[in-house]
């Protein structure tokens, strides 16, 4: 069985054919065409041997298939579109989709076994795809009578009426079949959507030589003409018939220097045609053709040739295929031939059908390979901003020395694998260090994962690190991998190392040493790579006497060891945090009092406390003064916590009354010991005075030598852990020599 769809601006209608079907604008006619260029009995279709063959019936106006008027009967295949005036038909041997939904059948007594499908011809329901002009094309701005027009689906390749030779047939085939694998094979490594459209139009312009092949986009819709910004006399909207489509191109460089300045004049002229072409391929969903594009849309006559009269004169055929990606176009292939009559040469022949069939045949996999691009792409941009929010975040804030000394560890450290033992006081920002380390390390592109051994229930803590099978014990109702396993490829950060039980801390170290783990309730040994990063703000050497730490797995994770100075030795950071954690909240700023109190008080939480404080100061606080009016709000003394005052000032409990004091110490104001002069006799400068750094060296020195070089006890005397005793004596040896009191 096979269907006819007619098409016009208002509606579609599809009609099933019988034996012989009669196309025409009377009422005798089993098809009735609206249109005043179409005869009473305009053309007939008969089925004969399963082959469906038209045939004009004398009509006035003429019928016009492939881009050319009939002169004799022909053969219709699947898809083939015939012209009657403006209106379009369709030839399929496939019911439509939507019809039986979408397209009734008219009101005509069905004759000659000609049926119909429904009742009233209601307008077909639009498509995802919008229109490309603003505009309906009027009678004489219909698609010209010499273009071709196939659906996207049809790929036939110049299949003709009369049996063709195998051999010539096979040849041309693979010939269309090889364009197509080598384009293919060539924009299938394309990552970015400029080598893809440098491969496609290089390919496409070897394929079909002579053609200058481009790509267009849609840039909305702009004005035309000279009077397209003018109000039209009847009201004051724009008259859409003067606007069109704005195209931007992508076009290879060299692809049409060949042209000559005619070529490109001729071009420019009929941007406006070549328009109307893409308005037809996007509405209708199907690749066009024209071999004469001025000829098509200026020709009235019934009947015209494509040799032109003036045998030097430069005609231009044009193809244009959709880059269609389900119901959305992505944009268009184009591809123009200048044909001059004088010349010979397949560079210089008319497009033919076969042309537009494989440019419709090679748009379908460039649409998909530009999705994916352009997905692909969005997936790299939107990685990147979210690794740069990532990192800005978990950015190490601040430029004392001590800060720039770690700093400088981390960036030797991070290039190697080799496990890291953060240690310092809480809230100093450990797993900040550790992430640095992760961004700077080649794991950087894997995962970071963090788990605090503090925080697990101690029968848990083993089904968190190594996993655990289904069934391994009560509540366990599926396998689950652990953070060896997550973090495989990348860093596993454990913080508060020295809580882990002991029965743990030895399957830590086997894990350690072997690279395997196994899974509770599991026999199977699975491989993990993944750096191992530890925090805690415990002296592990003291844990080691103390048998409360392994340790063999102590001088595991000790391979390189960073101490993070507290936020109280590295006050000049002060100024620089403080702005970094106001930011976010908006255009807050510290004043000099307010900064006076932070300075002096010995921040025991660390930068964790300081963060806290400064956020609820800035929710608490009050615009006020000259600079609420600019946006920007100050935080004063009076927005500095109460017990941050009671313990600068000398109470030291912060539970006490504010006013009353700790009895035996002085109250003092932070301006009064601001103010107060130096002591007398004290006259040394600054720069003459010994850094206090150095000053601790030497005192750690000499220390050292007392005790007859045993650092663990040092460290005990001096107060420190056992790994800052070693940083000022090793890694400052060159700072040897009679610094210390001897």
């Amino acid at each position: 069985m096979a269907y006819l769809t007619v098409r016009t601006a208002q509606a579609r209608r599809v009609h099933t054919l019988g034996p012989e079907t009669v196309v025409g604008r009377g009422v005798s006619s089993h098809v009735m065409l609206d249109d005043p260029r179409s005869s009473k009995r305009h053309f007939e279709i008969r089925e004969r041997a399963g082959r469906y063959l038209l045939k004009d019936l004398g009509s006035t106006n003429g019928t016009f298939m492939r881009g050319l008027r009939l002169q004799q009967e022909v053969s219709l295949q699947d898809g083939d579109e015939i012209m009657v005036g403006s209106t379009t038909l369709t030839f399929t041997r496939t019911l439509p989709p939507g019809a039986e939904e979408q397209v009734p059948p008219t009101q005509i007594p069905t004759k000659k076994g000609t049926t119909s499908l429904r009742q009233k011809p209601p307008p077909t329901k639009r498509t995802g795809t919008s229109v490309i002009l603003a505009e309906k094309y009027k009678e004489k701005d219909a698609l010209p009578r010499g273009t071709v027009s196939i659906p996207l689906e049809r790929f036939e390749l110049g299949a003709s009426d009369a049996p063709a030779d195998a051999a010539q047939a096979s040849a041309v085939g693979n010939q269309w079949l090889r364009g197509l694998y080598r384009l293919l094979r060539e924009a299938n490594p394309c990552e970015t959507e400029d080598e893809l459209f440098a491969a496609t139009t290089r390919v496409l312009a070897e394929v079909l030589p002579g053609a200058r092949v481009k790509v267009l986009f849609e840039a909305g819709l702009g004005a035309q003409g000279k009077g397209a910004g003018k109000e039209s006399k009847e009201g004051k909207e724009k008259d859409p018939s003067r606007q069109t489509l704005l195209l931007s191109t992508w076009q290879a460089p060299g692809i049409s220097s060949g042209s000559s300045q005619n070529t490109r004049v001729l071009e420019a002229r009929l941007t406006d045609q070549r328009n109307r072409l893409l308005a037809h391929a996007r509405e209708r969903g199907v690749a066009v053709l024209s071999q004469d594009l001025e000829a098509d849309l200026t020709a009235k006559r019934a009947t015209r040739t494509i040799v032109p009269e003036d045998p030097k004169a430069e005609k231009l055929a044009v193809m244009i295929a959709p880059l269609q990606m389900g119901r959305a176009v992505l944009g268009y292939l184009l591809a123009e031939r200048t044909v001059r009559a004088d010349k010979t040469g397949e560079r210089n022949a008319p497009f033919m059908q076969e042309h537009l069939e494989f440019l419709a045949a090679a748009a379908f996999p460039l649409a998909t390979m530009l999705s994916n691009v352009r997905r692909h792409q969005s997936v790299l941009d939107q990685n990147a901003r979210l690794r740069h929010s990532v990192q800005e975040r978990y950015r190490i804030v601040g430029e004392s020395n001590s800060l720039k000394n770690v700093q400088d560890v981390i960036a030797r450290a991070a290039p190697f694998d080799t496990p890291v033992l953060i240690l310092g006081e809480s809230g100093t920002g450990k797993e900040l260090a550790a992430r640095a380390i992760h961004a700077m390390s080649r794991r950087a592109d894997g995962p970071f994962e963090a788990l605090n051994c503090a925080a697990l229930p101690e029968n848990l803590v083993e089904s968190e690190l190594f996993g655990h099978a289904k069934g391994a014990f009560t509540g366990a109702s599926g396998d689950r991998a652990g953070y060896f396993e997550t973090a495989h490829g990348g860093t596993l950060f454990l913080d508060e190392v020295g809580e882990l039980p002991l029965p743990v801390q030895a399957k830590l170290l086997r894990v350690l040493e072997e690279g395997k783990v196994a899974r509770v309730g599991e026999t199977r040994l699975r491989d993990v790579d993944c750096r191992i990063v530890a925090a805690t703000n415990r002296d592990l050497a003291a844990e080691v006497d103390a048998n409360r730490f392994r340790q063999d797995l102590y001088y595991r994770l000790r391979v390189m060891d960073i101490t993070l100075p507290p936020l109280r030795a590295r006050a000049d950071d002060l100024p620089v945090l403080c702005k970094h954690f106001l930011a976010p909240f908006g255009s807050y700023r510290l004043q000099p009092d307010a900064m006076e109190y932070f300075q002096r008080y010995s921040w025991p939480g660390n930068i964790r406390e300081l963060r806290n404080t400064l956020e609820r100061m800035a929710v608490l606080a009050k615009p006020q003064g000259g600079a609420a009016a600019r946006g920007v709000v100050a935080l004063s003394a009076n927005d500095v916590p109460l017990d941050i005052k009671r313990m600068v000032e000398g109470a030291g409990d912060p539970t006490l009354p504010l006013g009353q004091t700790v009895p035996g110490r002085k109250k003092t104001s932070v301006r009064t010991a601001a103010i107060q002069p130096a002591v007398p006799g004290f006259n040394v400068l600054a720069a003459d005075m010994p850094p206090l750094e150095k000053l601790q060296v030497s005192y750690a020195r000499w220390v050292l030598e007392q005790v007859g070089g045993n650092k663990t006890k040092a460290a005990k005397i001096l107060g420190i852990q056992r790994s800052t005793l070693y940083a000022w004596t090793e890694w400052n040896a060159d700072e040897k020599g009679g610094d210390g009191p001897q």
